[in-house]
């Protein structure tokens, strides 16, 4: 017996058992499978690898292919298998370092479903199906051999039949990688551009690739797989072209970066269009200023945009063609070529900025350097301000306009004596701005074209052009001075040099003034004598002059009732003002007469002070000592008279005698001070001190004291070591009086510390009449209902320090009743008054 679907083959007298037809053996052989095709049941079993499907069929499962004779299930290319045979036509088992798989043969590649090897193009056939798409079996020579379609060619390797880009197609699948076929023609897919070819669509930039070849032009596959567009060039808008930098060679414009051109030239490069400008590092062409712009990157370095136009920031001015903005004066900067026009970069020691070279002025803002004074220029505009290009023929130079005059070093024209301005700077040197017009300063005097002011006599100066005619600069002077030669003399006002007497001279006009010009040489007029130095021809006693200055040594000029006349001064003459009075003297401004100083007395011709005699001095009278209060001549030396006593070199007055307050007074807590009424001096103690009947100071609490003075407060000490008045231990202060403890020494004023003790008539503190001193608490304790307090506390011990709206009391509490017959607290019921003591003591926070 054979199993089902299977038949005992005699033939041969083999005698075995064989499947039906359209049935195959399992591997096991124990069960005969259905062929590919074969009608089956959910019970039947079709070959390996494959099932029943739900038309009834045996099919090959997903990843299979049917064999030709419909006997095998095939592995497509990928499948796991054991061996060449297992694999679908064209197929080999490969042997992998992991699992076996189905892969296509050298010469063939897997269909889009892997379940075929089609030929490549040029590989044997013998029907169209085993070719790759849109390649067709065609017989060439003595073989069938796949080949491109009409109008398709083949990739490099064979594997693909394309239609190249902007060629006819009818499916995508015709197209090269990266292509789709729209409106019948291939066309690259966003992202990608055909190549100059047209075989290969390019990544653009941005979009991944697999080596720089499948970029576009002049970019390459970055470490992130991405194309990037080369240096020296940037990326288009779209990403589809690298665009060449300025100065980067180019084929036409639209090779180039946006706003520039390529030039028709040989070997051409990349430019910029007019009114722009490459950025440092050419990859862009930015607005020049005066531009039109949309935003600030789109302007040159250092420009912003403002309503649409670009403009040179603070700091920098447009270059002439502006396409650069370059740096004003003071501006940093990197090089010379970063600076405005006449101007470089200098280096100061901390940065580098723009300064204009030498012979060149700032303009205000420092936007322009112009050239100064003396230097070469094109035209006026080039020159600074109030000056103009003058040309001589062959050079042009700066020169200032008239009314106004060059400063020292050229970089100013500066408004000449009595041209107009408005404020002092744009005056010439030594002149100021009054009035809108420019005068020298009051010791200065205008030369005679105006264009300078020229140091009077004694005036600073830097060179001999600096001061008047006829004088030069003293520069061996530590400070320089304009000074008249040795032959010459200022004049009163310092604005020429004049003839001494003696000198040379023409006219008297040429003479020092009250000197007039006889025989050829100056002298000085009758009523004048000339100066040690013959500099000046000074009045005689008895003539008119202005200043003491004016007069012959000795002299001074007496001003006083429009006298206007030279004197000798002697005491009691008339005087102007201390340097009129003889020496030691000073002249009174009450009576206008000379006064000898204090401590000088004046000779009997009134020519001379002398100075009085100190202590232990000489004298020929008491009007010789000084300080005649204090003072007399004994036996001709000065002392202090009987009722003063000399210590420290002075004579010091008694309390209540007359003093002064040079010399003081004996008593140290005393002072020298003037009685409103008498206009006195005499020696009284000090502010709140309090005389004494022995004509002594009692010092006030806190105050300077000494050790044989009393204070105020009897009972206050003077303390060694502080020298002032103080409470004694124990004591406590009470504005200017001491509080006494109980049973210590007590005043009056100060009275006790305890406000239940008295002062008694023996001086101490005790407490009052019926209270009772706890010598261990140092307190008064009070009897029931008199006043206490809460430190004092009651005697009887049943009762407590109760508060009340006048005074506080002693009033029984708790338990204890008062009893008046015993005039105590006893023990018992309480009381509606204990009761309310005791609601005093609780409400109140009392306890005893």
């Amino acid at each position: 017996m054979c199993i089902e679907n299977a038949f005992c083959n005699t033939q041969n007298q083999r005698y075995e058992c064989q499947c039906d037809g359209g049935f195959k053996p399992s591997k096991t052989g124990d069960k005969c499978l259905k062929y590919i095709g074969s009608t089956c049941s959910n019970g039947d079993f079709c070959i390996d690898n494959a099932h029943c499907s739900a038309n009834s069929t045996c099919q090959c499962d997903n990843n299979y292919t049917p064999s030709t004779d419909l006997t095998l299930c095939l592995g497509d290319v990928g499948v796991l298998c054991n061996g060449d045979e297992f694999c679908i036509n064209n197929a080999y088992c490969y042997l992998g370092s992991e699992n076996n798989t189905c892969q296509c043969e050298k010469k063939y590649r897997p269909s889009i479903d892997r379940g075929k090897c089609l030929a490549r193009v040029g590989t044997d056939c013998t029907e169209d199906g085993e070719c790759i798409d849109y390649a067709s079996c065609y017989k060439e020579g003595g073989n069938n051999t796949c080949q491109c379609m009409n109008g398709l060619t083949p990739t490099e390797n064979l594997e693909k039949c394309f239609s190249h880009l902007g060629s006819q197609c009818s499916a995508t699948g015709m197209c090269v990688e990266n292509a789709v076929c729209q409106n019948n023609f291939c066309q690259c897919v966003k992202g990608y551009t055909a190549s100059t070819d047209q075989l290969t669509c390019l990544s653009n930039i941005g979009v991944g690739c697999i080596g720089n070849e499948s970029c576009i032009a002049n970019a390459y596959c970055n470490s992130k797989q991405k194309c990037h567009c080369s240096e020296d060039y940037t990326s288009s808008d779209d990403g589809s072209t690298c665009l060449a930098h300025i100065g980067i060679k180019c084929t036409d414009n639209t090779t180039c970066i946006k706003d520039s051109f390529c030039p028709n030239e040989e070997n051409p490069t990349c430019r910029c269009k007019s009114n722009f400008s490459p950025s440092t590092s050419g990859n862009v062409c930015l607005s020049g200023a005066g531009s039109t712009c949309f935003k600030n990157e789109t302007c040159i370095e250092n420009a912003y945009c403002s309503s649409y136009q670009c403009k040179c920031g603070k700091g920098y001015s447009p270059s002439t063609d502006n396409l650069v903005c370059l740096g004003v004066v003071g501006t940093d900067c990197a090089g010379n070529d970063t600076c405005i026009e006449n101007a470089y970069c200098q280096f100061d020691g901390q940065k580098s900025i723009c300064k204009c070279v030498d012979g060149f002025s700032p303009h205000t803002g420092g936007d322009i350097c112009l050239a100064r004074i003396g230097h070469q220029c094109k035209d006026n505009s080039s020159c600074i301000d109030n000056a103009y290009c003058k040309s001589d023929g062959e050079n042009s130079t700066c020169q200032c306009k008239k009314g106004f005059a060059s400063s020292n070093n050229g970089d100013r024209c500066m408004t000449i004596v009595g041209g107009k301005c408005t404020k002092n700077d744009t005056c010439i040197y030594n002149a100021y701005c009054t009035k809108k017009s420019c005068q020298c300063l009051e010791e200065y005097i205008p030369s005679p074209t105006k264009e300078q002011c020229l140091g009077r006599i004694g005036t600073s100066c830097t060179e001999n052009s600096t001061c008047v005619d006829s004088a030069f600069c003293n520069s061996t002077a530590e400070n320089p001075y304009c000074e008249c030669s040795n032959e010459l003399a200022p004049s009163p006002d310092g604005s020429t040099c004049l003839g001494r007497i003696g000198s040379e001279c023409s006219t008297n006009e040429t003479c020092i003034a009250n000197s007039i010009c006889k025989r050829g040489k100056c002298f000085c007029k009758d009523e004048y004598r000339p100066s040690t130095n013959k500099a000046k021809c000074l009045a005689r006693i008895g003539y008119g002059c202005k200043e003491n200055e004016d007069c012959v040594s000795g002299a001074f000029c007496n001003t006083l009732f429009e006298n206007n006349t030279c004197l000798c001064p002697r005491i009691g003459s008339n005087c102007t003002g201390d340097t009129t009075c003889i020496k030691n003297a000073f002249c009174d401004t009450h009576t206008h007469t000379c006064m000898c100083n204090d401590n000088y007395i004046p000779s009997s011709n009134g020519n001379e002070c002398t100075p009085l005699s100190g202590l232990g001095h000489r004298c020929n009278s008491s009007d010789y000592c000084v300080n005649t209060l204090t003072r007399e001549c004994k036996d001709g030396i000065c002392q202090c008279k009987d009722q003063y006593k000399e210590e420290e070199k002075k004579c010091k007055a008694a309390m209540g005698s007359l003093c002064t307050v040079e010399e003081g007074c004996l008593y140290s807590l005393g002072s020298c001070l003037k009685n409103s009424q008498t206009l006195e001096y005499r020696c009284s103690c000090m502010k709140d001190y309090e005389v004494t009947e022995f004509n002594t100071c009692k010092a006030p609490l806190g105050s300077e004291c000494t050790a044989k003075d009393k204070c105020i407060d009897a009972v206050a000490i003077c303390d060694f070591d502080s020298r002032s008045c103080k409470c004694p231990p124990l004591y406590q202060q009470n504005g200017q009086y001491c509080e006494a403890p109980l049973n210590k020494t007590c005043t009056t004023e100060g009275k006790c510390k305890n406000r239940l003790a008295v002062c008694g008539n023996d001086s101490l503190c005790h407490c009052q009449e019926g209270y009772y001193h706890n010598k261990t608490s140092s307190t008064c304790e009070a009897p029931l209902n008199k006043e206490c307090t809460y430190s004092d506390g009651c005697i009887d011990k049943g009762a407590t320090c109760v508060p009340s709206e006048m005074i506080n009391t002693c009033q029984c509490y708790g338990n204890y009743v008062y009893n008046p017959k015993t005039d105590t607290c006893n023990s018992g019921s309480t009381s509606k008054l204990s009761f309310l003591a005791v609601a005093f003591a609780l409400i109140f926070g009392f306890t005893t």
